[in-house]
Formats: C-alpha cells, structure tokens, sequence
C-alpha cells in the first residue's frame, strides 16, 4: 500500500492561521482538522545573546532569523478520524486518503522518517515522496474503540528528556482531560512528569512493529517552529515543572554550589568527551560541581538548577534543565558536532545569557576533544570578564 507523504504545516494556509481567532477550525480533507489554540510569539530580547566567540556570534545570528520566521505559526490541535499508528512512537497514516503525515508541528521531520523506515523495517521510501507499507501490517491492526478521541502523547524522541521538556510537557498539558492516551512506553522519569501534570491515566502501548487503528485521535502540535518556541506557553510550562522540586526541599537538601558543571560522561553515547575526566577533575578544583543529571531525580534535577548561577554543560538534553534557573544565569554551552539552538530557546525566554564553545570530533574513536587550556581561556572570558 502506497502514502503519500505530506508535511501538515505545509497543507495549513497561511491566510487561515493569520486571520483565524482561537478556536477556529480548518479541514485539511474529510478526515483531518485543525483547531487553532494560538499563533507562536517569541518576545525574547537580544540581552541573552553573547559576544564570546566566533561560534556564540553566528549561533545567535542564526537563531534571530530563526524566530522572525517563527513568529505567527500556528498552535493548536488536529484530530485524525479513521486513521493507523504505525510502529512506535507511532507514525500516523490517513487510510482513507493515502497520505502519511509528518511535519515539525507532530514532532516528524523528514530525517525521523527515514530513520523510523530503515530502523523498524515497516516499509520503504519512494521517490522521498512516497512510503509503501506491507498491506498484512495494516490488515492486523488493532482497533481502540474508545467513546472520546484517544490522544497521541509520543513522538521521536520520546525517550529523551530534552524532548518531554520541549515537545511533550506540552502534551500532558493539553491531555489532562482525556479518557485515552497513546503512546510507546513511557521512561520512569517520564512517568514523575506526567503524575507532576495531572496526567495520572495509563497509555495504551504502541508496538514497535505493530499498528494501532483509531476511529479518532487527537494530537496537540508542538509549540516549536524552526527551532523556536513560543514564550508565554514555554514559561507557564516550566513554572509547573519548578514546582516538582518543592517536595526535594523537605528532603536532605543537596550538596551543590552555585557553579554547575553538566557531563555526559557517563551515558551511553558517542557525543561525549574522550577527555572528559581531565575536564571534570579541572572543574572540581576550581570549585564547580559536576553533576550528572541522569543520576538524579526531575525534582532533584529542578532543584539543583534552581539554585545555579553559573552553568557550563555538554549539549544534551541536561542543560535543558537551565529552565529552572533564575534569569540573569549565564550558560556556556559545549559544542560537539553541532550547535543546538534549542539551548538558544530555552535561556533567551528564560532571561539567561548564553554562549558556545566547539570542540573537535576525534577521527578513530567517535569521541570529541576540547582543550583544557580552550575551555579555562572561555570560562575566564565568559563568567568573569563580562
């Protein structure tokens, strides 16, 4: 069975989202609509951007562009009537019409899609338009026959915290209501955010190589659009995320200081330093704490990064945790192969000023390497002489 792939925001008229009042609804076909919540604005000023370095520079640069494009998108949620979840965290198929959907506003981009194809061998691209499937995945379906319309809660990147923080809190938000949730299997720390939303129901499993029919699904768009988020939602979002960290504070409080090293030393992963114990030891006796944020819990994360001033972190979801920060914290953020305007996001609305820091990806070991002398030089630079 042949889709057609289609990216929603792109099937979304402009004109409707521009003219449109809260509520208002647009039917992209018989079996898709679209209710508009609000339009992304993004009020961040230009007093989170930094001069550090050639790399802090054209990050910022980037990012203004970024949200002059961003500013208008819309938010809201679509309901898919009579269509398939394909394999997790659930690739959603409009059997009706042939079309699979995909796009930045479900969380889908293009490279999630062919990684999805290739990973979970359900079926093949075509012509980078079209995805066949397997006809006998479809026929075995199971059908969810609930009264209400089940709401979808995953999307890639389920299983990293950065996403819940960015994409999926949202859902919760939007979910607390519903009768049914959807979703693949929810990480332990997961599981705390969604009791911290209220969202004490149970979601219906996706099968990583299964399909799942619903009669009507709804899924709440993500708040983002070219890498930007829309403030007023992203700020009421992470208030309620603070408060998780209330009840750490009956508990033996944590010993940490007020300058914040974050390593991804020791997770399973190839964007990591080959040289990361030299940098934490250098950390350590100059006074920093270095904290691995996986080892702690969402309410011992929120309180550590509450009482921050200062924060260095490998970029990664951890340093997503600056949101429970005070404004006026500075982050430098370290580079590996990439730079992450997520992280603009995050401090530019949270009132933080951020800079980067590249380091260089080591040929033979998969590892990256940043210079001792390099990240003192940026520290100096960054927390002192500005």
């Amino acid at each position: 069975m042949k889709f057609e792939v289609r990216n929603i925001e792109n099937s979304l008229p402009r004109t409707f989202v521009e003219s449109a009042s809260a509520g208002s609804e647009y039917f992209l076909n018989d079996n898709v609509t679209f209710q508009l919540h609000r339009t992304l604005q993004c009020g961040a000023s230009r007093s989170a951007s930094m001069d550090l370095n050639t790399e802090t520079t054209l990050a910022w640069s980037r990012w203004f562009e970024h949200r002059e494009a961003a500013q208008g998108a819309a938010i809201g949620h679509y309901v898919f009537r009579d269509c398939v979840l394909l394999g997790t965290p659930g690739l959603i198929l409009d059997v009706a019409k042939n079309v699979c959907w995909i796009g930045h506003q479900l969380g889908w981009r293009d490279a999630h899609l062919n990684f999805f194809v290739q990973q979970r061998g359900l079926g093949r691209i075509l012509n980078n338009k079209y995805l066949e499937i397997d006809d006998a995945s479809l026929r075995t379906a199971e059908t969810i026959s609930a009264t209400t319309s089940a709401h979808l809660i995953s999307s890639p990147g389920f299983s990293a915290y950065g996403h819940w923080l960015i994409d999926v809190i949202h859902r919760l938000d939007e979910a607390c209501d519903a009768s049914s949730l959807i979703s693949q299997r929810v990480p332990i720390w997961g599981q705390s955010l969604m009791e911290g939303f209220g969202v004490n129901l149970r979601p219906q499993l996706l099968d990583s190589h299964g399909a799942v029919h619903c009669k009507e699904l709804t899924v709440t768009s993500c708040i983002k659009s070219h890498g930007v988020l829309d403030s007023s939602t992203a700020r009421r979002l992470w208030s309620r995320m603070r408060q998780l960290s209330v009840g750490e504070l009956h508990r033996q409080p944590l010993n940490r200081s007020d300058k914040l090293y974050i390593s991804r030393s020791k997770l399973r992963s190839s964007r990591k330093f080959v040289n990361s114990q030299a940098i934490e030891n250098w950390f350590r006796l100059k006074g920093w704490s270095v904290v691995y944020p996986e080892t702690l819990s969402i309410a011992e994360q929120m309180s550590v990064f509450s009482k921050a001033r200062q924060i260095v972190g490998d970029d990664g979801s951890g340093l997503h945790n600056c949101v429970a920060g005070a404004p006026g914290v500075k982050v430098l953020c370290l580079n590996f192969d990439r730079t992450n305007l997520f992280h603009a996001s995050l401090c530019a609305i949270a009132d933080q000023q951020l800079a980067f820091l590249n380091s260089s990806k080591q040929v033979g070991n998969g590892g990256f390497y940043l210079p001792i002398p390099l990240l003192a030089s940026a520290v100096t630079d960054f927390f002192e002489a500005h």
